[in-house]
Parts: C-alpha cells; structure tokens; sequence
C-alpha cells in the first residue's frame, strides 16, 4: 500500500496541468507537472 500526502488536497490540480495553451504565446503547456515526474522516478 503506498500512501501520498497532498497538501493542497486535489491530487490531479499537483500533478497534471489543465491548462493546455497560453494565449499569445506560441506551443503548449507541459501536460504533466515537474511534480508527476518526479513521482514516477521515484517509482
């Protein structure tokens, strides 16, 4: 069993970005935050 504590309470708002596009600015958003990927190295 592994347990994760969030502090912020909403576990996909910490580790997946919603916002997909910055208007006025060329490309998109990373889809997942530096935190999810630090999750799955931990792994």
């Amino acid at each position: 069993m592994i347990s994760l504590y969030v502090p912020h309470g909403d576990l996909k708002a910490q580790l997946i970005n919603t916002i997909t596009r910055t208007r006025g600015v060329s490309g998109r958003e990373p889809t997942y935050t530096a935190g999810y990927i630090k999750l799955i190295y931990t792994f």
